[in-house]
């Protein structure tokens, strides 16, 4: 087909042809003898990048994995320990708390320890004032009737004069007082201990029920009564305590002696006071 061709050397020449249809055949056999080379390393490499890229996953799962956990350890250790400092305060008011109920009723009973003693000696001041007035009061009274006044006794000790019986020293005082009432009350108003009152009063409504009269008010009532009533009209106590009781009874209506108590009421009083009189004891229902 294609003509022999031959030098001045007398050899062969090969054409161009022949020598690129060469190159290409040598080309085309290197290839099919290293593509599959080629190849199979490539995806041996993809291959091991890929398991690569999986470990690497899963070491970076792994460590997010360890730092949830380290995280919710962290959590569970504040959380354990926030209830520790918890537990820890609330212990701590509760012993401040009982600490101070300790103290506060240390100083309640303190504080009324203070006050009892306060009140005993405050009562012990007011005996021995009351002692030194009574004494006063029969000092004045006694002056008049040119008597020296009775001792009088107060949790052992005495006040006043001295007694040669000291056996009788409580009834004198107690004798003189009721003597000194038999002639008028000027004194009333400057005795301060109302059971000394209380008392005078007792032993005159014994003396009238021992003459039948009977008075059924306690003897504070009238107390109370003959304080008010000398107050306005001081000069009722020129009278002795006997009739100062007999007409505050009478006007009472307590007075009891078998006669019609309005009757007496009207006579004592006069009709417009005893009008006045009667309303009161409406209105407070005696």
């Amino acid at each position: 087909m294609h003509e022999k061709q031959y030098n001045l050397h007398g050899t062969r020449t090969v054409s161009v042809l022949q020598r690129k249809t060469g190159a290409v055949l040598l080309f085309l056999g290197l290839w099919i003898f290293f593509v599959p080379d080629v190849y199979a390393g490539g995806m041996a490499a993809r291959r091991m990048q890929m398991q690569r890229a999986i470990m690497q996953q899963q070491q970076q799962e792994m460590i997010q994995q360890q730092m949830i956990q380290r995280q919710q350890e962290m959590v569970r250790q504040e959380m354990i320990r926030r209830r520790q400092e918890a537990l820890k305060q609330q212990a701590i008011m509760q012993q401040q708390q009982a600490m101070r109920q300790q103290i506060a009723q240390q100083q309640a009973e303190a504080y009324q320890a203070a006050q009892q003693k306060k009140a005993l000696m405050q009562m012990q001041a007011v005996k021995e004032q009351k002692a030194f007035m009574q004494q006063k009061v029969n000092a004045q009274q006694y002056k008049e009737w040119n008597m020296p006044p009775p001792q009088i006794e107060l949790e052992g000790r005495f006040f006043g004069p001295p007694e040669d019986n000291a056996e009788v020293k409580g009834e004198t005082t107690m004798r003189d007082i009721m003597t000194a009432f038999d002639f008028s009350s000027k004194v009333w108003p400057l005795i301060i201990d109302e059971e000394i009152k209380d008392m005078v009063i007792a032993q005159h409504i014994k003396k009238y029920q021992d003459q039948g009269v009977i008075l059924r008010l306690p003897a504070f009532f009238y107390r109370d009564r003959i304080d008010t009533m000398s107050e306005g009209s001081p000069e009722m106590l020129q009278q002795p305590i006997e009739q100062i009781l007999r007409i505050v009874a009478i006007i009472e209506y307590d007075f009891d002696n078998g006669e019609d108590k309005e009757i007496m009421a009207l006579k004592v009083l006069g009709p417009q006071m005893y009008q006045q009189n009667k309303e009161r004891i409406l209105s407070e229902g005696l």
